[in-house]
């Protein structure tokens, strides 16, 4: 089995997103956009807690903003890392040693019902996961998959939620053949115990217009699909007529029109 697409970063440029920029932004805008984002939580969360403020981005988000029983708070907190992990692999990194895969899904276990905080924390686990194998590893323990399939189930009629969830599957499902003991093992679960195909299949049929939810459902299909044992429960599930659903609708989409047809190929070969 060859290496399993993955979308990368949100701003990675890839050969699967139409909306990815086709270059990265220059270092000196990346830590500009950095420090924005800094001073713009440092104030606040400066009126309620100052003591907090000297703490470095990361943990002061994880570990006051994301722990606050405040909705607004955390909704800030969440957001501010996610649009940091977009910048910055180096603070995706820092977040996860810091064991921010585990606060992730345990903010949205408790906020299971706040729409922002769960589109949120799928970009964060579709960041966190993008180019890093154990952090997959450690989503799968802590049951960062599950949060996200709750997240869909929850919410299906939320484009940014749906969106956002999709992204972070696809990340998590995808990797190279040195991942592939981990990703076959929530791939068995997303398909045999989770009903995630079902999932993935309603997102595309209530958002056919949404490119990233086409593009990114396909690319998970085409993945699940190298594997025979999947094929029949997709075709159950309605994969087939959502793939083909989309290359209608997106005919001049060639991102979209690789990756259904390639699935169908799979599918039917």
């Amino acid at each position: 089995m060859g290496k399993r697409n993955s979308i990368k970063s949100e701003k990675a440029t890839i050969s699967v997103s139409s909306s990815a920029k086709n270059s990265s932004p220059s270092q000196k805008g990346v830590n500009a956009q950095l420090k924005e984002l800094k001073n713009k939580y440092n104030y606040e969360c400066s009126a309620t807690d100052p003591v907090v403020v000297n703490l470095d981005i990361i943990p002061k988000l994880l570990f006051e903003g994301m722990v606050s029983q405040k909705a607004t708070t955390v909704e800030n907190a969440v957001e501010n890392l996610a649009d940091i992990f977009r910048l910055s692999s180096e603070k995706r990194i820092e977040a996860y040693q810091a064991g921010g895969h585990a606060v992730l899904v345990v903010t949205m276990k408790k906020w299971r019902l706040n729409e922002s905080i769960q589109t949120s924390s799928c970009r964060c686990i579709q960041n966190m996961s993008c180019t890093n194998a154990e952090a997959k590893e450690s989503f799968a323990v802590v049951g960062g998959m599950e949060a996200v399939l709750n997240a869909m189930r929850t919410f299906p009629k939320s484009q940014r939620v749906q969106r956002s969830a999709c992204g972070a599957l696809m990340n998590l499902l995808s990797g190279s053949d040195e991942e592939r003991a981990i990703l076959d093992a929530m791939a068995d679960k997303f398909v045999k115990e989770w009903d995630g195909i079902a999932l993935i299949v309603a997102a595309m049929r209530n958002f056919p217009k949404e490119v990233k939810i086409q593009l990114w459902g396909n690319g998970l299909f085409q993945n699940l699909a190298q594997n025979r044992n999947y094929r029949m429960k997709m075709m159950k599930s309605g994969a087939v007529t959502a793939a083909g659903g989309s290359l209608e609708q997106h005919s001049d989409d060639e991102n979209i029109k690789q990756y259904a047809s390639k699935f169908l190929r799979i599918m039917f070969s």
